[in-house]
């Protein structure tokens, strides 16, 4: 992401970004576009799919509003216990809750 603010990432949201499927957000972007909360995350295209954040926990990501959307979201932390157990990364794919 290159967006220099929030106002010119939603801007950018129809041309640089549109057909986007998945995001990965690192907290650093938070200093330029602020958390994805449910009006950031109404305005994005339709095509994503996924919206995964570089942190733990879920504070940085409405995930009742992803959910709303389609897209399902998921943090580093739940990433971790996905790595060291497969059953849980099969749950979430099978089964995407957030």
């Amino acid at each position: 992401m290159n967006s220099k603010s929030r106002d010119d990432f939603l801007k950018r949201l129809s041309t640089d970004y549109a057909g986007t499927v998945g995001i990965y957000r690192h907290n650093s972007s938070a200093d330029f576009i602020g958390i994805f909360d449910a009006a950031l995350i109404n305005a994005l295209p339709d095509s994503v799919k996924w919206i995964a954040h570089n942190g733990a926990g879920y504070d940085q990501i409405d995930v009742h509003a992803a959910k709303t959307k389609g897209a399902s979201s998921i943090s580093a932390s739940a990433a971790v216990l996905m790595s060291v157990n497969p059953g849980i990364h099969t749950f979430h794919l099978r089964y995407p809750c957030f």
